[in-house]
């Protein structure tokens, strides 16, 4: 489990190696993961570029959120439950669904 400034550090990492504009990502918070990312996100886990870290809690998750909203991420703060410990982000495609 990560604290605020390692997850934000881990994923800015990601997103920047992977390249692209702040606004081609989309970055949220959930406590399922898989069923968020890969389901109601429709990311394709094999070919699509995306992230997911666990942080050591809801509010630290939703630090992190604001944080990259703030940069100009696609996605919004306020949502989530109190469980939502997973910070993710993924490039927008085509095919994915905000």
């Amino acid at each position: 489990m990560l604290n605020y400034a390692e997850v934000v550090n881990e994923v800015q990492s990601y997103m920047a190696g992977v390249g692209g504009n702040w606004s081609d990502w989309y970055v949220g918070i959930t406590s399922d993961i898989k069923s968020r990312l890969f389901s109601e996100h429709g990311v394709d886990e094999k070919t699509d570029r995306w992230i997911f870290r666990l942080c050591v809690n809801s509010a630290t998750a939703r630090q992190a959120e604001d944080y990259f909203v703030k940069k100009g991420t696609k996605g919004d703060t306020g949502g989530g439950d109190y469980f939502s410990n997973f910070l993710y982000a993924y490039l927008v495609t085509s095919k994915t669904r905000e």
